[in-house]
């Protein structure tokens, strides 16, 4: 009993002692790694983003400036945030400069005026404003006040007015992540891809006005040009399954059989790093087509309904809707309703808001005008409309996902004298998965509210399904190819379209 009783003292010897020797070495860890460091919100160094301030501020108070080039993608930028910068060392430092952190997501620019190859990129200037030394990389807190200090021993030396007198060199971040090419002549690519295919509403109503184009957060840098041509050819073919029986004279309530092609051409450009303009054409024909016996041939393939197709001629062009509400139904057929049925003139201003953090998306939002030249075609009423849209995206390794919400006020307010409303709202949902630095799969999904008024399914929200590919077939030029599948809705959206467009930047 006495030697259990002696065991069991011993062993809660050998605990308290093992127990203390863990709370002395937790206890030291932090003086031998951190110790002494801030939290970044008490940090004593406080940022700016605007150089042009800074240097102001820097003659004003006689000081020297640390100007910082970085970006969110970059590993070796977030440990000196992070770590470095909060350490002793370079907080008694932080009285002695102008701090300025430039992002080169979103100030593209700056950074290729500076000559900015690698992240971080470090330039200390006099307070004259003149470059002494460019620091290139992230270096400890120990290396960086080192060098920082006898920057400040030196100031009392004769500045130079051209390149930097020294150049050193740490541990840095290559700038392979940041693109050439097209996505190089834009902002925020750290979370923007090659973006959705540019592909407007083609359901029945939806497609008569104005509709948002699908946009990314990222603009033209400052001075980049953009030109893009499109083109979508969609086929509708919209019946009521139900009641449609041709060959007893019965049509149903809605029986539209039609193609139709919406061309565009655009041209924009960089006004600043984070504002662009846009300005672009766009017309669009309604005919006949010759979609009809491909689809036919395709459903039969795969043992699909042909929703009344194989009951009525081919490729024809035919709007008939029986509004029900005691007026007379609107009757259309051949060249009553074949041609051009909307030539538009828009301009958009895009500003982006932020290009996202490490965890944060990009955002910008956009406003857009059109004006309908020429005859009105199918609508009647006021030729100026007017919306509103907001982007977001977020990079998830390879995988991009976008959202775009959009919101129209219309002019026009009937079409074949049905009434509609004068308003709509709109959300597209994107994702990319970029399997190739110059290649990417895009699967897209438009929700466009209804626009009819009282009008059973046409005053339903329509949605589209586009399914495309992104190529950057020679610098800063990208194809794209999409289809367009009914997937969802077989009532209010276009049964099958394809879409081509190139977009160069310059």
């Amino acid at each position: 009993m006495r030697d259990n009783e002696r065991d069991r003292v011993g062993s809660w010897h050998a605990v308290r002692v093992l127990a203390a020797v863990l709370v002395t070495l937790t206890l030291s860890l932090p003086a031998a790694a951190g110790s002494g460091r801030v939290k970044k919100r008490d940090s004593a160094i406080d940022f700016t983003n605007d150089l042009d301030k800074a240097l102001e501020q820097a003659q004003a108070d006689d000081k020297p400036v640390y100007l910082a080039f970085g970006a969110v993608w970059c590993p070796v930028c977030r440990r000196m945030e992070e770590v470095t910068l909060l350490e002793p060392p370079m907080q008694a430092l932080a009285k002695d400069f102008i701090w300025v952190f430039i992002d080169i997501d979103r100030k593209m620019s700056l950074a290729r005026e500076w000559g900015v190859e690698a992240t971080p990129t470090i330039f200390l200037l006099d307070p004259a404003g003149n470059t002494r030394r460019k620091i290139v990389g992230g270096a400890s807190a120990e290396e960086l006040s080192a060098t920082l200090s006898d920057f400040l021993a030196d100031l009392g030396t004769e500045a130079t007015t051209g390149e930097a007198d020294e150049t050193e060199v740490f541990q840095y971040t290559q700038l392979t992540a940041k693109p050439g090419g097209f996505r190089g002549k834009s902002v925020c690519f750290s979370h923007v891809g090659y973006g959705p295919l540019s592909v407007r509403s083609q359901s029945a109503f939806q497609s008569l006005r104005l509709g948002i184009l699908p946009r990314t957060p990222s603009t033209l840098g400052r001075g980049q040009q953009q030109v893009r041509l499109g083109a979508t050819w969609a086929n509708t073919w919209n019946v009521d399954g139900g009641s449609f029986d041709p060959e007893n004279g019965e049509l149903g309530p809605y029986m539209l059989d039609y193609e139709s092609l919406d061309a565009n051409i655009s041209y924009a450009y960089g006004l600043s790093d984070i504002f662009q303009i846009e300005a672009e054409y766009e017309q669009r024909w309604r005919f006949g087509g010759g979609m009809d016996g491909f689809i036919e041939s395709f459903h039969d393939l795969f043992g699909l309904g042909q929703g009344g197709r194989d009951e009525w001629p081919r490729n024809q062009t035919n709007i008939f809707i029986d509004p029900q509400n005691g007026n007379p139904p609107v009757s259309l057929a051949g060249g009553e309703v074949s041609g051009t049925f909307a030539r538009n003139l828009l301009v958009t201003l895009q500003h982006n808001v932020t290009c996202g953090t490490a965890k944060w998306p990009a955002l910008s939002w956009a406003a857009t005008g059109r004006y309908s030249v020429g005859d009105p075609g199918d609508i009647e009423g006021s030729k100026f409309d007017v919306a509103l849209s907001a982007a977001a995206s977020r990079r998830f390794g390879k995988f991009y996902v976008y959202l775009t919400l959009g919101f129209a006020w219309y002019g026009g307010d009937t079409a074949f004298g049905l009434e509609l409303e004068s308003t709509q709202a709109t959300v597209l949902l994107a994702g990319e998965w970029r399997f190739k630095p110059r290649m990417s799969f895009v699967l897209q999904y438009l929700g466009s509210q209804g626009v009819a008024k009282d009008l059973g399914v046409f005053s339903d929200t329509s949605n589209e399904i586009v399914l495309g590919w992104k190529w950057e077939v020679r610098e800063a030029g990208v194809l794209e190819i999409g289809l367009l599948e009914n997937v969802v809705s077989f009532d209010n959206s276009p049964d099958f379209g394809v879409h081509a467009a190139w977009t160069q930047r310059f």
